[in-house]
């Protein structure tokens, strides 16, 4: 919380909480659970305890992403949904005025033009064989990346982020690859954004969004050491932004764990949860300030005196009037 400590939030009528919902997304007081079995949706105030269900869209193609953004100042949300296989992507649309969703619609490809002018796509270069990528580099060196290596957390398997910048709705979100896909939902157009690393480095990676701004936080090992980045994009260029001082990303090295972030803090923070599964157990939280350029890291939370471990971060404002 803005007191620098944890708040342990009680969700009321816990009775119609299933295991079978995980959170996917949060804006403007409310948070939206998916069922991994039905795939309906379920939009909550936990504040308030009030809930909706929202009947699932019809998908032929299997989901990729969800993002949700709140309306001001009329606070009704969005919920877009976006299906499908490169390059065959499609979108649909919940608004909450309407208590409906929008008709499928169709994501043209628009492809990078590399430094010749021409058009060129990531997977231009890339071929792939079982769970095996093959890329080959500028030097002609063949590069081998396993999809293992992109290492995602279950609950963060639809994660995505939304910006609005002049009256322009662009959702961003991680293809089975590791590219960065942007979604234009006005031009109703998409495109696979520059690799940050070579395939190699690439480790583990999320998006936040940030003041109307995606922000990508990449963890990579390289030569004994871990490093832990965030960059932007401005003008399809990749902008460094910050990276965790060396003394206590080191301590991130060989653990295989995974990064799972999010924006918050009205606009200026982002949170950083490091998680490494078993053998090694190992949990990390970091908060990058981007005014003051500043890393911090959090203690571990404490319910009852015993530690809690997260495994998903949701940025959450409370508000009592926020309905669904």
């Amino acid at each position: 919380s803005t007191e620098n400590n944890w708040k342990n939030l009680k969700l009321r009528n816990r009775s119609h909480h299933r295991r079978d919902f995980i959170p996917v997304a949060s804006s403007g007081g409310l948070l939206c659970f998916r069922s991994s079995t039905s795939g309906e949706f379920l939009l909550r105030n936990p504040l308030t305890g009030s809930s909706r269900h929202l009947p699932p869209p019809i998908y032929t193609k299997p989901l990729q992403a969800v993002a949700m953004t709140t309306l001001t100042p009329s606070s009704s949300y969005k919920l877009v949904t976006i299906s499908g296989e490169i390059p065959n992507l499609t979108f649909r649309i919940y608004e909450s005025n309407s208590d409906s969703w929008s008709k499928k619609q169709e994501l043209e490809l628009v492809k990078n033009k590399d430094h010749n002018n021409k058009e060129s796509s990531p997977h231009d270069d890339d071929t792939e064989i079982g769970n095996t990528v093959y890329f080959l580099s500028k030097t002609g060196n063949v590069i081998v990346a396993s999809n293992s290596n992109l290492q995602r957390s279950p609950s963060k398997q639809y994660s995505s982020v939304i910006t609005v910048k002049d009256n322009t709705e662009t959702v961003y979100f991680l293809s089975s690859y590791g590219t960065i896909i942007a979604c234009d939902l006005t031009r109703r157009s998409f495109t696979e954004l520059p690799k940050l690393l070579p395939p190699f480095l690439e480790y583990s990676i999320d998006l936040v969004e940030c003041d109307g701004t995606m922000f990508v936080i990449l963890l990579s090992e390289f030569y004994e050491s871990a490093s832990l980045r965030i960059w932007k994009l401005e003008k399809q260029n990749w902008i460094h932004v910050g990276m965790l001082p060396p003394a206590m990303s080191h301590e991130l090295y060989g653990r295989r764990g995974d990064i799972n972030c999010v924006g918050g803090g009205d606009g200026n923070k982002i949170l950083v949860c490091f998680n490494a599964n078993p053998p090694q157990v190992y949990y990390r939280y970091f908060v990058y300030d981007l005014v003051a350029q500043e890393w911090s890291e959090l203690p571990r939370c404490f319910i009852h005196g015993e530690a809690l471990d997260f495994v998903s971060a949701l940025s959450f404002q409370p508000r009592i009037e926020a309905t669904v």
